[in-house]
C-alpha cells in the first residue's frame, strides 16, 4: 500500500520530545518517585508500543539526572536502580478511520498496580475520552487517584473529556490523520520511523 503524507517529526525529534516530557513528570510529579519499582507505564491500546517503552527508560534516566543535579558528589549512575515496569491495556476507540465510542478490551489484573505510581501513556490524545477511560478503571482497580499521572506524545487542542491529559510533548494544532510510531492506517505503517501526516486526498 502506497499512501501520500508529509512528515511532522522523525525519529531523532520523536526521542528528543520523550526526554523532555519524561524531565518535566519527573521534576513535577505529585508523588516522590524513590525507585524504579515504584513506578508503572501503562501504555494505551498498541499504538502506544514504541512510546510507553521509550517513556520508561526515558524516566529512569530523568530521574537519574535530577539526583546529579541535586548531589554534591555528582552522577554516579546508582542513585536509581532499576527499570520502570511497562504493561498495556486495549481500549478501542476508533472504528476504521472514524471517532468511536471508548470500550475497554483488555485491562491487567488490579494487584499489578497496588504501591504503584502509575503513568498513562498514549501516543495522540484528541477528545481525551480514552484518557478518561483508562483512569476510571484505574480507580476502580483500586489506585488513588493522586498516584495516576496521564502523558501523551501529541495532543490535539481541543479537549472534551475530563480535565484533559496532564503531560503533553507537544500540541497539534490540526485534526489530520496520523500514521507512523505506532499509529496505523488501515492496520499498515505502525513501524514506519517517525510519525507523518495523512494527505487528505487519501
Amino acid at each position: 500500500m502506497v499512501v501520500k503524507g508529509m512528515q511532522l517529526y522523525n525519529a531523532s525529534e520523536i526521542h528528543c520530545l520523550i526526554q523532555r516530557l519524561a524531565r518535566s513528570i519527573i521534576e513535577r510529579a505529585p508523588k516522590e518517585i524513590g525507585s524504579a519499582d515504584n513506578v508503572l507505564v501503562l501504555g494505551v491500546l498498541e499504538a502506544a508500543k514504541f512510546f510507553a517503552t521509550s517513556l520508561a527508560d526515558a524516566l529512569v534516566e530523568a530521574r537519574r539526572r535530577l539526583e546529579a543535579k541535586n548531589s554534591m558528589h555528582g552522577w554516579d549512575g546508582t542513585c536509581f536502580e532499576g527499570r520502570v515496569e511497562c504493561l498495556f491495556c486495549k481500549f478501542t476507540s476508533y472504528v476504521g478511520m472514524n471517532k468511536g465510542e471508548v470500550s475497554c478490551k483488555f485491562f491487567p489484573d488490579p494487584s499489578i498496580f497496588e504501591g504503584k505510581l502509575v503513568i498513562i501513556a498514549d501516543v495522540i490524545v484528541d477528545s481525551g475520552a480514552t484518557i478518561t477511560a483508562v483512569e476510571e478503571k484505574l480507580i476502580e482497580a483500586g489506585v488513588d487517584p493522586w498516584d495516576i499521572i496521564s502523558c501523551c506524545l501529541l495532543k490535539r487542542g481541543t479537549m472534551t473529556h475530563g480535565e484533559g491529559v496532564q503531560y503533553a510533548a507537544a500540541t497539534l494544532p490540526f485534526d489530520d490523520f496520523l500514521l507512523g510510531y505506532g499509529l496505523d492506517y488501515k492496520q499498515g505503517f505502525r513501524n514506519t520511523l517517525g510519525i507523518y501526516k495523512l494527505s487528505p486526498e487519501v
